[in-house]
């Protein structure tokens, strides 16, 4: 079971690189505290992204635009790809991973100091 509180996953996200001026930040924290690792590689991208829309009203294609504009600031810094898009072999420059891709890469980051 996920022991962490919103506070440890902020600051955990923080340390990551992940900024909080994109609205997706407060998905990734709300996501991680709801569902379990395993929970979340059971689910489709969809359901995940389901879960979000629900959770703050918004529509399936903004939540995904916010996702994208976070991925997009998360995946390289000073031209170096970042260590969340290192965990996700095969992505090239430019590419960016599925929601599902990026949040379990996000929760191996977060989880391994636990």
């Amino acid at each position: 079971m996920n022991k962490l509180t919103g506070s440890q996953i902020t600051a955990r996200l923080l340390r990551a690189g992940i900024s909080p001026k994109y609205r997706a930040f407060a998905y990734l924290v709300y996501l991680i505290l709801e569902f379990e690792p395993m929970e979340v590689i059971e689910m489709t991208n969809k359901e995940l992204v389901d879960k979000v829309t629900a959770r703050f009203n918004v529509s399936n294609k903004s939540a995904n635009s916010n996702f994208r504009s976070l991925m997009d600031a998360c995946a390289y810094n000073n031209g170096k790809k970042s260590e969340i898009f290192m965990l996700m072999a095969g992505l090239e420059r430019g590419e960016l991973p599925t929601v599902k891709e990026f949040l379990t890469a996000v929760e191996c980051i977060i989880f391994e100091a636990v």
